[in-house]
């Protein structure tokens, strides 16, 4: 009983001695923390469902050194800026001084919509590391001070009983993958504005092309279609035994197609209207009696194109084919000399400016 005794009488000195060994620890570790240069993150023109599941992943991974509520130019900061691309995210870190800066672009439209956050975020950290060596012990002292924290935080009474360790930083990233908003699309919307030439062939007899200039209009959704308008204004000269046969013709477009493809090239096929006006107009070169006059021209089309990107530049080849309901022919000693009726088929290449907008 005497031993028993005196052995309790030795074990509670010895108890309190390791709590505020642990404790001291914490206090170390918590000091450490607060004198580390933060991170702070910035992320731009991504959509919000994949900034918010970014973030996430990136809090998880840094944990206290991830600094938001202090501007980016704060002296004392590293810093991550993130910024989406159509299907690629422009990825930078800089060193506290600045005067280090990493860059670790990505593709992410390789991976699943839920996973392309945790890609991104594991690329901004190898980016980080690129300009702060020490970023891993930094995250190896944090783990522990928090393990330490922990430990000293549990009741007296249980003192017997050890915390279970933090989850592994995997196990965690899994965890917030499945709570996570998983983004619809990351594919951003792209507006295009493209002029270029093309011919528009009539093949009714007399057949008749006509060479001309197109502007378009036309946007690209998250989803995957594409919709646009064009104003297109072409025209052809016949000569013939009495003069020449002009025709002008103005009309305007509007279309929806169904895309597949990436974010730097895609192919799309769809339908639409096409609705104008045709002039006709009779130059005769002998004492003959020549006319002007106006006439509508309505059909319904088919199209399919195919569409690049080089940066901010856009590139199309557009073709389309229809039927005019309405049409009209321009006539010579009472003969057919051109005609916008029936079939036409049209081939165009265009170039111009992609804006996001």
């Amino acid at each position: 009983m005497r031993s028993s005794a005196r052995f309790r009488g030795r074990l509670v000195p010895f108890t309190v001695t390791l709590l505020a060994i642990e404790l001291s620890v914490g206090v170390v570790f918590a000091e450490e923390l607060k004198e580390q240069p933060k991170v702070a993150l910035r992320v731009s023109s991504c959509s919000q469902p994949f900034e918010t599941a970014l973030r996430r992943m990136l809090e998880i991974e840094l944990g206290n050194l991830l600094d938001d509520a202090r501007s980016e130019n704060d002296s004392n900061l590293e810093a991550i800026e993130i910024a989406c691309e159509a299907e690629s995210a422009k990825i930078s870190a800089r060193s506290v001084a600045g005067d280090q800066v990493a860059h670790n672009d990505l593709r992410f439209d390789a991976f699943p919509s839920d996973a392309a956050p945790r890609a991104v975020a594991l690329a901004a950290l190898e980016a980080l590391r690129a300009v702060d060596p020490t970023l891993t012990e930094r995250l190896a002292a944090q783990r522990a001070g928090a393990s330490a924290s922990t430990a000293t935080s549990a009741p007296s009474g249980k003192s017997s009983v050890r915390p279970k360790a933090t989850p592994a930083a995997a196990e965690k990233l899994a965890l917030a993958e499945k709570t996570a908003p998983s983004p619809a699309s990351t594919e951003r919307p792209v507006t295009r504005l493209t002029v270029g030439g093309g011919a528009r062939h009539f093949v009714s007899t007399p057949a008749t092309t006509l060479l001309g200039v197109r502007l378009e209009l036309s946007r690209r959704f998250g989803a995957p279609f594409d919709a646009g308008l064009d104003l297109d204004g072409a025209m052809n000269r016949q000569q013939v035994k009495l003069g020449t046969v002009e025709a002008r013709l103005l009309s305007t477009g509007a279309w929806l197609a169904a895309r597949a493809g990436r974010a730097d090239w895609s192919a799309s096929a769809g339908f639409g209207g096409r609705a104008g006006l045709v002039q006709l107009r009779g130059a005769p070169a002998l004492d003959a009696r020549g006319h002007r006059v106006l006439r509508p021209l309505v059909g319904a089309l088919v199209l399919l194109r195919a569409d690049g990107a080089l940066g901010p530049v856009a590139l199309a080849i557009v073709g389309e084919g229809g039927y005019a309901l309405a049409g009209a022919q321009g006539l010579a000693s009472g003969a057919p000399a051109l005609r916008l009726d029936g079939i036409w088929v049209t081939v165009s290449a265009n170039a111009g400016l992609r804006l996001s907008l």
